[in-house]
């Protein structure tokens, strides 16, 4: 959140990327809040979430969408979640 807001976390150095980023991740926030779409001209492009898209939106000294290196490691089947989820259920 410090981010979307611009302001320094205590207690965690400020790096030189971290203004710019701070812009970005406001822009996308006030792109997002009226829309529902975080996209706007001048700006990486995010993309809209698919269950299978391998990419997620890295935001740090680069940002951009990139790929998932563990994108199978996270992978969860809907069979594995709805067991998952009926098991919490029970207790």
């Amino acid at each position: 959140m410090p981010f979307v807001f611009d302001c320094k976390p205590p207690l965690f150095p400020r790096h030189d990327y971290d203004t710019e980023l701070a812009e970005q991740m406001g822009s996308h926030w006030a792109a997002f809040a009226p829309a529902g779409d975080p996209n706007h001209e001048g700006a990486p492009q995010w993309p809209r979430h698919a269950p299978q898209d391998s990419r997620w939106m890295e935001l740090g000294p680069e940002v951009g969408p990139l790929p998932i290196s563990r994108f199978r490691a996270y992978d969860i089947s809907d069979a594995q979640r709805a067991r998952l989820l009926a098991e919490v259920a029970g207790h």
